[in-house]
């Protein structure tokens, strides 16, 4: 800081703390005089309300796993404060796709669907860029995941010979699934 041309009035920069948010202050606390050495007044104050605090959220799928009999969970997100300027777009969805957004406060719901087809692991990741009122910039990365197995089993069946006779009237019959099979039964036609 430095004082103007008359000697009577001091200038300076005050810088907020980045994360702060509170009430920040100046206080003029310590002994000056004058040229004759009257000693000054202390305890002149100002203050100033500073709100460099940047949200947070938190992403939250509530199943732990997905698949063709239950395929759809909600996901909740839930900011720090109330956000400023985000929308869905700013959500990287992997393994399936959202629906019925909505933003109450600083909770954001919506229902994550798993994407027929899919075997791996979902995930929703807050990516994109908001705010909160005092236009602090948000924290983003928060994810959550999902495993999904939504891929239909499927087989291939394979006779070993081409033709059959009364020589050769047996063949060997090889099926072979990609899945290990649930109530497989031989049947014959």
């Amino acid at each position: 800081g430095s004082f103007d041309g008359t000697g009577l009035i001091y200038t300076a920069t005050y810088t907020a703390t980045d994360g702060f948010n509170n009430t920040g202050s100046v206080t003029l606390s310590g002994a000056y005089t004058d040229a004759v050495l009257n000693v000054g007044a202390t305890g002149a104050t100002d203050t100033v309300v500073i709100d460099r605090s940047n949200p947070t959220a938190t992403v939250a799928l509530t199943a732990s796993s997905l698949s063709d009999t239950s395929n759809t969970t909600q996901l909740t997100i839930t900011f720090s404060e109330v956000p400023t300027g985000f929308t869905e777009g700013a959500l990287a969805v992997v393994g399936g796709t959202l629906s019925g957004g909505s933003l109450v406060g600083n909770v954001y719901t919506a229902t994550y669907t798993a994407t027929d087809g899919f075997n791996g692991t979902g995930s929703v990741t807050l990516s994109g860029a908001y705010t909160d009122a005092a236009l602090n910039l948000g924290a983003t990365g928060a994810s959550d995941t999902v495993t999904i197995d939504r891929e239909n089993p499927s087989a291939t069946v394979a006779l070993t010979a081409a033709s059959l006779n009364d020589t050769t009237s047996a063949t060997q019959l090889t099926i072979t699934f990609s899945k290990a099979p649930v109530g497989f039964s031989e049947a014959r036609s």
